[in-house]
């Protein structure tokens, strides 16, 4: 019977030691991090939180408390001024990844030229400039911070917004009014432009029929509906023109994204922190 009672109790110290173990300061910043890391932003708050009055609370420890709150769009005064700076990237880069343009003053790519810090707020801005078909000499004198690779696909990817392959809906509406579908091959859209030029030459020729066989009434019913669909056609390959053009924008926005998911150019600025 004693024995048993030393067994209990030696297993319940072990438990509350295990317990304590886990919820110690240490444990829940470590914690912490790792689920900000998975992105529950709002539970990595409450585990920060939780280390208040503890030697883990410091500032570093607010300055994850305030990345967590950006993350969940909070953006409030930040009173963490050891680490403003980059809690001035972490709300300008999700601004940007919510395609916001993000415009960077010289003042802030001068913390310290070579710190890993204004390296990533010189590549947001160059990232940022581009999406807005902007170009200066900062950021022709900085592309290669993104490789031999992603230089050149960033050039081509401004070249492509500056200059982008268009249609013109005028013209497009013109060819098809001189050859019904003729628009429509203009845009690339050889099935439309083959149904159009059938469907509108099957009802002229019936209405040129009609008026050679002196079926006057016919001759003009099938008139009308020709007439129709050729203004159907003229303002399909208007619309057509159109599309091409908005279809060409997103495909150039597509790939940027593409390139800016699978490349990660801009470090988190939890890394930078821990690092520096």
């Amino acid at each position: 019977m004693r024995f048993r009672l030393i067994l209990v109790s030696i297993l319940f110290i072990f438990s509350v030691s295990a317990q304590n173990g886990l919820h110690s300061p240490e444990k829940i910043l470590s914690f912490g991090k790792h689920i900000y890391e998975l992105g529950f932003h709002d539970k990595a708050k409450y585990e920060f939180e939780r280390l208040t009055g503890t030697p883990q609370f410091n500032e570093k420890t607010q300055f994850y408390i305030d990345l967590c709150r950006i993350e969940l769009e909070d953006y409030f005064t930040f009173t963490n001024n050891r680490y403003l700076p980059h809690l001035r990237y972490a709300i300008d880069k999700k601004r940007f990844e919510s395609g916001i343009e993000v415009i960077v003053s010289p003042d802030r790519l001068e913390i310290t030229d070579t710190s890993e810090l204004s390296l990533n707020i010189l590549k947001l801005k160059i990232l940022s400039d581009i999406r807005s078909k902007k170009f200066d000499d900062v950021d022709k004198n900085s592309i290669h911070l993104f490789g031999s690779e992603g230089s050149e696909f960033l050039l081509d990817n401004l070249v492509e917004r500056v200059d982008p392959s268009t249609k013109s809906p005028l013209f497009a509406g013109i060819l098809s009014a001189i050859v019904p579908g003729l628009g429509r091959v203009y845009t690339g859209n050889y099935g439309d432009a083959a149904a159009s030029l059938f469907i509108t030459s099957i009802f002229a020729y019936l209405a040129y029929s009609n008026f050679f066989d002196g079926h006057y009434q016919r001759a003009w019913i099938f008139t009308g509906i020709a007439a129709f669909f050729q203004g159907g056609n003229i303002y399909g390959s208007v619309a057509s023109a159109k599309i091409y053009n908005e279809s060409q924008r997103e495909l150039t926005e597509k790939k940027f994204w593409e390139y800016y998911q699978k490349s990660k150019p801009l470090k988190q600025p939890n890394k930078i922190v821990e690092e520096e």
